[in-house]
């Protein structure tokens, strides 16, 4: 397993985080009551005789959130972003994301972006992942004893239309 070459920049963040949890225990389906709905007029047929307002079956509905295992990761990674000082980047940025993971199980690299990115933007490291030109995810082996996520945000300069589209043709 090779190292990972860390260099001083003032413009880079990096920060060495738990591995997050799966989606699957990221989110859970949950209730919660409908909001009623405020100016309702009654409404009319074609002709001319008043409808009849039916009642709702259920004063709930449905709603995916955040379970109790997500919100300990954004608490832990808040309180690594507070200790490391992150500066609030709020242009374009770049992320790189280096996975250690705890085992040889086979996971998708692709699964993990969304909790840790999510916990990221509540820490305050930038305002909303759509600032998000440049994502690299990368595997760098497993660990019991090392597991995480290490990863790095800087700065990403914004390439012209003209400079990017260069060599595809439409």
């Amino acid at each position: 397993m090779s190292k990972i070459k860390a260099s001083y920049n003032p413009d880079v963040f990096r920060l060495k985080l738990p591995y997050p949890p799966s989606l699957n225990s990221y989110y859970v389906l949950g209730r919660v009551k409908k909001k009623k709905k405020r100016g309702a007029f009654p409404w009319f047929d074609r002709a001319g005789n008043p409808g009849v307002i039916l009642k709702r079956k259920s004063e709930y509905r449905c709603a995916i959130r955040i379970s109790g295992e997500g919100k300990k990761y954004h608490l832990l990674v808040n309180q690594a972003v507070k200790k490391k000082g992150a500066p609030k980047y709020t242009g374009r940025i770049q992320i790189v994301i280096w996975v250690i993971t705890p085992d040889k199980k086979l996971r998708d690299l692709d699964n993990l972006c969304k909790a840790l990115l999510d916990a990221l933007e509540s820490a305050g490291v930038f305002e909303n992942d759509s600032q998000i030109d440049d994502l690299n995810i990368r595997r760098h082996g497993y660990s019991k004893s090392n597991a995480g996520i290490l990863v790095q945000v800087n700065n990403y300069p914004y390439a012209k239309v003209e400079e990017a589209s260069e060599g595809f043709s439409v």
